[in-house]
């Protein structure tokens, strides 16, 4: 699954590398002394040739505190795909939007759906969530 996400604004530099093109970050850090600063830069994601939109990855969701699709793999920087046999075939219908999504996850919250759906279908709530 790829996520699209605007690119976020103020201390983002994105950088070319391979011919590719990735978005950091920008912080400051300092020496043990606390004279000697330096930039430093988190990887927030790769740009999206065609749509010029941001493909997040973990440390954006976690940077920018927005809540995190249940399908993203936490354990490495590949994406978690259900069905492999079916990757080739569904590979261009996996360009997804997220904005419309985390306002609908919020709006479930809120109205205590998720609560629900997790005790009617515990297994199967999130997927459910996502299909709505």
């Amino acid at each position: 699954m790829r996520y699209l996400v605007e690119l976020p604004k103020g201390k983002v530099q994105v950088t070319k590398i391979n011919g590719k093109r990735y978005a950091y970050r920008r912080g400051k850090s300092y020496r043990e002394n606390g004279k000697v600063k330096r930039e430093t830069g988190t990887c927030i994601g790769r740009i999206d040739e065609e749509t010029g939109l941001l493909m997040a990855n973990k440390n954006y969701f976690l940077i920018y505190q927005v809540p995190m699709p249940h399908d993203l793999d936490m354990r490495s920087k590949k994406y978690l795909v259900k069905n492999t046999a079916e990757k080739s075939k569904e590979k261009k219908n996996k360009l997804k939007s997220f904005g419309y999504h985390h306002y609908y996850l919020q709006l479930a919250e809120k109205i205590k759906l998720t609560k629900v759906l997790q005790e009617v279908f515990p297994h199967d709530y999130q997927d459910i969530l996502n299909l709505a």
